[in-house]
């Protein structure tokens, strides 16, 4: 399992931006949330966004590679539990705006008068008496327009997924290449996330984590780091041991 150390430099600072605005706009809502005539339309908000998002996130979790076998499964599953309610509530609030729509243009064609042939109306009466007394017949339909959105969202987010399965792959077999390059060096990181170089004896703090070196402090030596340097492909090329500062 690659380590922390590892995992952090293939992902360097990535999404620090976004959690931030995340909780911003999260406290944001908190705070509007207070008033009481807010509430109602903050919760639909949020409720709309959640399936939206839901939609979205489940179809790039379905379209994803995943490192093993288990996890592949588990994550689809959780994909698939996450997709069924999102989709059908977004289904569910397009057929309102749809049936709404088609409600009113049925409204604006509607001839002026009925037909006053009995015999029509008598096939009219026994089709409603028959739907009131046999509620089994009547099956639950949504109107084509109503899954525009959540289709539209669900394929994009199976889009976005198949679209990062190659750069998974990648910074696996990049974790990978460092773990061993960490192992081939003597490098070791413990639990309290310093690292320890086996030939020396040295123990090192994470002082600088960079897209293009590692800088690591000796623990008990002043003016002195290591260098752990990354190439253009995100792999660590060279460990320079303890040295003097350098720019």
């Amino acid at each position: 399992m690659a380590s922390k150390l590892i995992k952090s430099s293939a992902k360097i600072l990535g999404g620090s931006a976004i959690a931030g605005i995340g909780f911003s706009f999260g406290r944001d809502i908190y705070k509007k949330a207070k008033n009481p005539d807010l509430r109602v339309p903050i919760i639909i908000t949020i409720i709309l966004l959640s399936s939206v998002v839901g939609t979205y996130s489940g179809g790039v979790w379905l379209a994803r590679n995943y490192p093993s076998a288990w996890g592949s499964i588990f994550k689809r599953i959780g994909a698939a539990l996450v997709i069924i309610p999102s989709f059908m509530l977004l289904l569910f609030i397009g057929s309102l705006f749809t049936n709404t729509t088609t409600t009113a243009q049925s409204t604006e064609t509607q001839t002026p008068h009925e037909s006053s042939d009995p015999r029509i109306l008598s096939q009219q009466d026994e089709t409603h008496h028959s739907q009131a007394n046999n509620p089994a017949q009547t099956s639950i339909s949504f109107p084509i327009g109503a899954y525009y959105l959540p289709s539209g969202l669900l394929l994009i987010g199976i889009a976005a997924g198949t679209s990062q399965r190659k750069k998974r792959t990648t910074t696996w077999e990049i974790e990978e290449a460092n773990e061993a390059f960490m192992k081939n060096n003597g490098l070791i990181e413990h639990e309290d996330e310093t690292i320890e170089d086996e030939a020396t004896g040295q123990h090192y703090r994470i002082d600088h984590l960079g897209n293009r070196r590692i800088t690591l402090f000796p623990i008990g030596k002043r003016g002195k780091r290591a260098y752990i340097n990354i190439d253009d492909n995100g792999r660590y090329s060279d460990y320079t041991g303890v040295t003097s500062i350098t720019s």
